[in-house]
């Protein structure tokens, strides 16, 4: 296990993944970047606005800026533009709804408290599946350190916690419906319907809930224009846009907010 961890590790700095090219301006460009960073897909952030790079990757196959977003997969396939769920299947992870198939327990989120549910259920012999929006590990999988939770009495980044859960709802057998959001439940005789976001239903003996929680925002007028190009909500986010000397304001005061500026520290931000 410590090996496969590490050799993800060491093809992430090799910039060896899938690489996604579009401008720090593109919401989708950042959707996409989003996705495979909450996900842990070996990815290279290629700016169309500032990497030379980018012409000598869009050329070859007779792409111009105007066609970004675009995702150039490890094999040579080209995703102009594609949705989570596309950029999701190309990199074999997750799945889509099981039709004709009733579940013995559906998990509704992906973090930690769904994360350990599925583990329990699957473990136990029950057909389980995991359902969220987004990714595995929740707002813990983008925590720098986590020094305060069972079994790890020494810390481990909210990464490593993240794809070792991963791991484990997946050896258990448990299906995972990642990006597939829930956006309706009603009940049909002895079993639950859960309508998916994208289509589908997904029907379960029994629902387990396990939404978490939003970050808060501040109450600043036009903000959400920045978020991902700015505004972070971890420093994991924005470590691709981060160089050593630059400026960095935290807002807050709590513990996330102290390993942000152990973390930023550590890498030469101001």
């Amino acid at each position: 296990m410590q090996t496969i961890l590490r050799c993800r590790r060491w093809l992430a700095q090799q910039r060896a993944g899938l690489q996604i090219v579009g401008s720090l301006s593109s919401p989708d460009a950042r959707r996409l970047r989003e996705f495979a960073a909450r996900n842990r897909l070996p990815h290279v952030w290629v700016d169309l606005d500032t990497d030379p790079v980018a012409g000598a990757v869009l050329g070859p196959y007779g792409l111009s800026p105007g066609d970004t977003p675009v995702v150039v997969m490890r094999g040579g396939e080209v995703l102009r533009n594609p949705s989570n769920t596309q950029l999701a299947r190309a990199a074999g992870f997750g799945a889509g709804a099981v039709p004709g198939k009733t579940f013995d327990v559906a998990v509704v989120g992906a973090g930690p408290a769904g994360l350990a549910a599925s583990v329990y259920g699957a473990s136990d012999g029950l057909a389980t599946a995991v359902i969220d929006g987004l990714g595995v590990g929740g707002q813990i999988g983008t925590t720098s350190r986590i020094e305060n939770y069972l079994g790890f009495p020494v810390g481990v980044s909210g990464e490593e916690f993240a794809e070792r859960a991963l791991v484990q709802v997946l050896r258990f057998g448990a299906t995972l419906l990642v990006p597939s959001a829930a956006a309706g439940l009603t009940r049909r005789g002895d079993e639950y319907l859960i309508r998916l976001a994208g289509g589908g239903e997904l029907a379960a003996r029994t629902v387990i809930i396990a939404t978490g929680v939003t970050h808060r925002q501040l109450e600043a007028a036009g903000l959400d224009r920045f978020e991902g190009t700015g505004v972070f909500y971890t420093p994991l986010a924005a470590q691709d846009q981060l160089r050593p000397g630059d400026p960095v304001v935290i807002v807050g005061g709590g513990n996330s907010a102290g390993q942000a500026a152990t973390w930023l520290a550590d890498h030469g931000t101001r």
